[in-house]
């Protein structure tokens, strides 16, 4: 078979081979894991490529890193794709593909040994230690960087082979593309160093007694010296990933009070080593969080350090004989430095996506020494090449069982609270992510399980900053002096600090607490319009306004400064400017619960009721917290001239604008808060048949349905929502109101108690409801009743 054919059978089987384990991932949702804040909360990613995105990308430090090139790819995915989760994921397996393909081409190049390298880039697109890098949205970083990071290494082949600028302009310019998309191969340099020894021949080593030393040195300057650019730019980019992360507060301080200390450090550092070496054959468990839970015991570290020691003995001793070995050991070691925990980053003490680049290190001895077996003893070249294909077939077996998990937040962290005991961070993760979906007993629970780890600052203080999205600051106080007592060094944890101390009257803590914030990252900008609020209300308006306008100066993308400059003008009675303000704010990022407050109550003050309530209910309805939102809605709806007013310009924006869902949904609640249900019920069905998943519109209309007594139809609707969203509060909620008045007390009840499960929390409600009369005095609904204001009263209820 022709040579060319015959790789381009192998390149297409590996692709293929690697396209059916991962497609599964187009049915993978978003997770609540880094993906919000990357993708479907960043509001200059969800503008999709613009010209204001590019800037932002290039010159802003986001996520504690600087990847501009990765901003912009994820920008291309929404413009191409939108909001669908499955797409943005398949975008990172054709990225992952291709560094596969290139690896494969490179090391072919390189080495022109074809199955050896087939071996090794069939174990690097399969291996299940891969799975985080290309099933997790968010490490599009690494397949991204690792694609040009592959084709600046078949460059470097080819420019081995015939030196030249215009060769070396190409190595340099994928190195650069790869640093552009994240920072961790800043050792690329040392690495080609490697190669020139092995397999590329560049410098070669004289054996002892045959001289030639002088050639040899000669060799290896004139091979250090054209990486000299390479090296500078390494240099350069190592600054700049320490400062981003720093400057985001993601590089761990060294110290007692936090227990990464340097020996720590070390110590973890050769354990990781070693776990990862092990790991390239038995993987698990697997994990997307390996929390610091102490130091490693003694004899792991011992252990380590032995096994480290003789393999790293043993590259160099057979450094003649097994170049392969001594060039692999150093690329899987050397690569993962940046990474190994020497600079803490984060509360990881490993991490599976380190792997993805370093590996290669060690696919290369495998591959590379089974070679050798299979030179030095013929007789055994189709055992060693069945073992290559089941060893292959077992990793693709395992990588497809471990892209399952990462379905979606719920799978994938419950397994990982699973696998790896007191894992802190797991259950912080779960918690927030079951707060977003409308579990709140499950929020509380995982909040209180990571809260059982004595120094996890961290889970104190997201426990606190749960209480603050609930308007329970004195309770937050308690989480979030302990956060920074135990960690003084977390930026978020000393703003929210802030937050909860202006919040319950004391100012003047709150602005020492935020000043802190800005000492430890300079570049968070909530924090700076957080004190601009601060002296908002203390009536220092020059103070405030300078806030704003350094918020805006410094991060004209960020739009919590907008918004705190809106206030401004409003209290300055500037209505025009401020609502230009609101709204550019509001284009940033749409899910501001008090912007939109802020534009509902500038729109009551120029006299246009519709959108201001409008903005009042959105308010309300993304955060029911908010009772001046509440207020708002009903200080319109009291007043029947208004309302009826709002009608008729509903009416007319549905049939100038069209037929949009949220048009004719509000247009249904205003004929529900005036009585005309049949209409109400009508139109609420035109607007969820343009919109099956439109949740408030299907709740309305069960509601609507409700008081008509058509309790059979919201039954149905019922089942509607539960089927979008388990665990909606509201739709148990009006269950129990349907099998109420359907006379099913014991079915009522307990959909009732489902509901306070999920966090309802008004007794009142439970009173005043007329659809629920037949339960007063049901002993169960009395007992549930009972649990609610007793919650109240402790201050873990309703708050009026």
């Amino acid at each position: 078979m022709n040579k060319d054919v015959k790789e381009a059978i192998v390149l297409c089987i590996i692709i293929l081979a690697t396209l059916l384990v991962y497609v599964q991932c187009i049915r993978h949702d978003f997770l609540y894991f880094d993906d919000h804040v990357y993708i479907y909360e960043n509001p200059m990613v969800l503008h999709g490529l613009t010209l204001d995105g590019f800037k932002w990308a290039f010159t802003t430090i986001h996520s504690s890193n600087w990847h501009p090139l990765t901003w912009l790819s994820h920008m291309l995915d929404v413009e191409l794709f939108r909001y669908k989760p499955g797409l943005h994921h398949i975008s990172g397996l054709f990225f992952h593909v291709l560094a596969a393909a290139t690896l494969f081409s490179a090391l072919l190049q390189l080495t022109r040994s074809l199955w050896a390298a087939a071996f090794a880039a069939a174990l690097f697109a399969l291996h299940p230690m891969h799975v985080e890098s290309v099933a997790w949205v968010s490490e599009r970083k690494d397949v991204l960087s690792t694609f040009f990071i592959a084709l600046a290494l078949l460059a470097y082949a080819w420019h081995s082979e015939k030196p030249g600028w215009r060769r070396y302009l190409a190595v340099f310019s994928f190195y650069v593309l790869s640093l552009l998309s994240k920072q961790m191969y800043v050792t690329f340099p040392f690495l080609l160093l490697l190669l020139d020894y092995w397999p590329l021949g560049r410098m070669v080593f004289p054996r002892p007694g045959e001289g030639g030393t002088g050639d040899y040195f000669k060799a290896a300057w004139s091979c250090a010296r054209e990486k000299i650019p390479l090296f500078a730019l390494a240099f350069l980019l190592t600054g700049v990933i320490y400062w981003a992360q720093s400057r985001g507060g993601s590089v761990a301080a060294v110290g007692e009070t936090t227990g990464l200390t340097i020996g720590f450090r070390i110590q973890n550092s050769l354990v990781s080593y070693a776990t990862y070496a092990l790991k390239v054959f038995w993987p698990y468990p697997m994990s997307p969080i390996y929390p610091i839970l102490g130091y490693p015991t003694a004899w792991a570290v011992a252990a380590s350090s032995v096994f480290l020691a003789l393999v790293t003995a043993a590259a160099f001793w057979l450094w003649r004989r097994a170049p392969w070995f001594l060039v692999g050991w150093l690329w899987f070691m050397g690569t993962l430095v940046p990474v190994i925990g020497f600079v803490q980053l984060g509360f990881q003490r490993m991490a599976d996506r380190y792997t993805y680049f370093p590996y290669i290190g060690l696919f290369l001895i495998l591959g590379w020494g089974a070679k050798r077996i299979a030179e030095r003893a013929p007789g055994t070249r189709k055992l060693i090449a069945l073992a290559g294909v089941a060893a292959v077939c077992l990793a693709a077996a395992a990588t497809h069982r471990q892209a399952a998990l990462w379905k979606n937040t719920g799978t994938l962290f419950s397994h990982s609270a699973q696998v790896i005991p007191g894992n802190y961070v797991a259950h912080g993760i779960l918690a927030e992510h079951y707060r977003r979906t409308g579990d709140t007993a499950k929020a509380v629970y995982f909040f209180e399980e990571a809260c059982k780890v004595p120094n996890n600052y961290r889970g104190f203080n997201d426990y606190g900053a749960y209480f603050i999205s609930i308007g329970k600051y004195k309770k937050a106080l308690q989480y979030l002096e302990r956060s920074v007592r135990l960690y003084p060094f977390l930026p978020n944890a000393w703003n929210n600090l802030g937050v909860a101390l202006k919040e319950t009257g004391r100012p003047d803590e709150a602005v020492i607490a935020f000043q802190k914030a800005v000492e430890l990252s300079p570049e968070y900008f909530q924090v700076i319009v957080n004190l601009g609020k601060i002296y908002l209300e203390k009536g220092e308006l020059e103070k405030a306004r300078e806030r704003f306008e350094t918020g805006m100066r410094k991060s004209p993308f960020f739009a919590g400064s907008y918004t705190g400059m809106g206030r401004l003008l409003l209290r300055q009675g500037e209505l025009d400017k401020a609502m230009e303000m609101i709204q550019k704010s509001l284009s940033l990022n749409s899910y501001q619960p008090e912007a939109l407050l802020l534009l509902g109550e500038i729109w009551e003050k120029k006299g246009d009721p519709l959108p201001a309530w409008d903005a009042y209910r959105t308010c309300y309805m993304i955060n029911p917290w908010r009772k001046e939102a509440l207020k708002g809605v009903h200080r319109i709806e009291s007043d029947p001239a208004l309302l009826e007013r709002m009608v008729l310009e509903a009416e007319e924006k549905v049939k100038t604008k069209g037929e949009h869902p949220n048009y004719l949904y509000n247009l249904a609640t205003l004929y529900s808060k005036q009585g005309k249900l049949d209409l109400a019920v009508a139109t609420y069905r035109e607007a969820t048949g343009k919109n099956p998943r439109h949740l408030y519109a299907l709740n309305d209309l069960t509601a609507a349905l409700l008081m008509q007594g058509k309790a059979e139809d919201a039954k149905a609707v019922i089942r509607q929502v539960v089927g979008i969203n388990p665990n909606s509060m509201k739709a148990y909620y009006n269950l129990g109101c349907a099998l109420a008045l359907e006379g099913d007390t014991a079915g009522a009840v307990a959909a009732l108690e489902r509901a306070a499960s999920l966090g309802f929390q008004s007794a009142s409600m439970l009173r005043q409801d007329e659809q629920l009369a037949a339960l007063q005095g049901n002993p169960r609904f009395e007992a549930l009743v009972s649990r609610l204001e007793a919650a109240k009263a402790r201050g873990e209820g309703e708050e009026e």
